[in-house]
């Protein structure tokens, strides 16, 4: 019996870590500057490696901080997402977090 209990528990374990939300493909995602424009966020929020939430954070904009846009992208969720550059930073934002919804540039 307890056997059959490690067996599981390590058939569990291996399911649930293989299943995390965005891999490292999904994190590295191609994007190109195709916006002159600029904004800023409207809520606390951070820009992260790619367009999900389970990606790295790679920098804290703040509240009220000037983001230059790039292009957007819509994840598997369905929420778009901009990529922006700050102060030498580059990043991924919902488009909800920014005051004018982000770019409306495609990134590719």
């Amino acid at each position: 019996m307890r056997r059959l209990c490690v067996v599981l528990l390590m058939m569990v374990s291996s399911l649930v870590l293989s299943q995390s939300p965005a891999s490292a493909a999904t994190c590295s995602v191609a994007w190109a500057d195709k916006d002159s424009l600029a904004t800023t966020t409207n809520q606390e929020t951070s820009a992260y490696k790619g367009p999900y939430t389970s990606c790295a954070q790679v920098f804290l904009p703040g509240i009220g901080a000037n983001v230059n846009l790039d292009c957007y992208t819509v994840n598997s969720n369905g929420v778009s997402w901009t990529h922006v550059h700050a102060g030498g930073k580059v990043g991924w934002i919902p488009g909800s977090r920014l005051s004018d919804g982000g770019s409306i540039h495609p990134c590719l």
